[in-house]
């Protein structure tokens, strides 16, 4: 039978056979631009980066992401905005969601009061 390793892994090679693709796109619309948006972060950028950024937790698509100069140097230039940077994943913190996840409890590992704390000090 096909087991949960061997489905993942199935998930994971069909992923991977389009995102090479995806990629390209993506870098031929960002072109010579700083941003999605053009000169300036714009709503395509913010929507955008917290799902490239997440993809730190399935290193095969990540490091693609990261092989590609015009996607490394955006996703930098995003993460020193400090309100994007401080909302960079934490592979360590992703990892507690992804296992609270799975067991059915909240993906939070702080409450979001500390979390509003932290960035207002």
């Amino acid at each position: 039978g096909i087991t949960l390793a061997t489905a993942w892994y199935k998930s994971l090679e069909e992923a991977l056979k389009g995102f090479d693709e995806k990629l390209k796109d993506a870098e031929a619309v960002l072109g010579d631009d700083q941003f999605f948006g053009g000169d300036h972060v714009g709503i395509e950028d913010v929507a955008l980066f917290p799902w490239v950024d997440r993809m730190v937790m399935i290193p095969p698509l990540y490091n693609k992401v990261l092989e590609s100069p015009t996607l490394s140097q955006w996703m930098e230039r995003m993460s020193s905005i400090p309100s994007i940077g401080q909302a960079k994943a934490n592979v360590d913190d992703m990892k507690v969601i992804f296992k609270n996840g799975k067991h059915g409890k909240p993906g939070l590992i702080r409450p979001i009061r500390d979390l509003t704390t932290e960035t207002a000090a």
